[in-house]
């Protein structure tokens, strides 16, 4: 009995481990790569007018598309933007508002920031200026 389950872990240390450590950044890469490729055909841009306009994504739904997506279109070499910034990933929901010609504010309702040195109590909002 003790003999089969050294065996039965010797396969799975010896055998499957590697086998999982291989394979698993490849799927995890396609299952991320399709996300990104379903928010890219999604955007509304206008790929003639792109060049000469700043894009603020105001919400991403995640991670994933919002820090990936200018990478995304720099590595296929689509249309690129004077900038692009996205303002937030967070998961809850958003409420913005303008305050001035050139400012919008951001407030996170049901949920907050996440940074480690800096958490609000009940909810977070951030401003964001226009520039020149």
């Amino acid at each position: 009995m003790f003999g089969a389950a050294c065996a039965v872990l010797a396969l799975i240390h010896l055998g499957i481990a590697p086998i999982q450590r291989l394979a698993f950044p490849y799927l995890l890469r396609q299952m991320m790569h399709e996300r990104l490729v379903t928010a890219m055909q999604q955007a509304e841009l206008d790929p003639e007018r792109l060049a000469a306009q700043r894009v603020i994504v105001l919400r991403a739904p995640d991670l994933v598309v919002g820090l990936h997506a200018f990478f995304y279109r720099t590595l296929y070499r689509l249309p690129m933007p004077i900038s692009w910034r996205t303002l937030s990933w967070a998961p809850c929901s958003h409420r913005f508002r303008r305050i001035a010609v050139d400012t919008l504010e951001m407030e996170l309702v049901g949920g907050e920031l996440e940074a480690p040195t800096w958490r609000p109590a009940t909810s977070s909002s951030s401003r964001v200026s226009g520039q020149p």
